[in-house]
């Protein structure tokens, strides 16, 4: 309301993001949504200050509408997010996204396309390398039910091991055990 009484978009609109972040990550996937796309409306896709903010917010619609399993129009949410961000890491999680829902939608060539792009740049982030690893392998595996994906999805515990990343070796321990 105070940035709003200043005519201040830029912060109206982060405000909303950050708003429709947390109904996300409170699987509020519908008012996420709804809040989020509010947040567009404050913002200006032609400046340059704005990017960062249509980013996140796109990913957010992307994640939101992807725990719907709206999985073609999550694709889409994630394709601009990619086309606002000016950061390698940042588009490497997004891209990250967009493969997981190619891959829940069945379309594991996609997804390997996506993943095989994107995992040389994270071999100097080992969480990263993992993630993108585990999933790569679970799609490798989900297109074909013969690929051997014990080794990678090893790799990628050992390195969430070392890295003491709980949650990491959660998702591998249950890639395992699906696999």
């Amino acid at each position: 309301d105070v940035f709003l009484a200043q005519h201040d978009s830029l912060n109206v609109a982060n405000c909303l993001i950050q708003m429709a972040i947390i109904q996300s990550n409170q699987n509020d996937y519908f008012g996420a949504q709804e809040t989020s796309l509010q947040a567009n409306d404050y913002l200006n896709p032609d400046d340059p200050d704005h990017r960062i903010y249509l980013s996140a917010n796109f990913n957010n619609l992307g994640k939101s509408t992807y725990y719907l399993k709206d999985y073609a129009r999550a694709i889409a949410f994630y394709d601009s997010a990619a086309r606002f961000s000016d950061d390698t890491l940042n588009i490497r999680v997004i891209l990250n996204n967009k493969a997981k829902a190619y891959h829940d939608n069945g379309q594991y060539t996609e997804a390997l396309r996506i993943y095989e792009h994107i995992l040389p740049g994270s071999r100097e982030r080992p969480l990263e390398y993992a993630r993108i690893l585990t999933n790569m392998a679970n799609s490798r595996w989900y297109q074909d039910r013969s690929y051997p994906a014990a080794g990678p999805l090893r790799s990628a515990l050992e390195i969430r091991e070392q890295k003491n990343d709980h949650w990491g070796r959660n998702s591998s321990y249950a890639h395992l055990a699906e696999y």
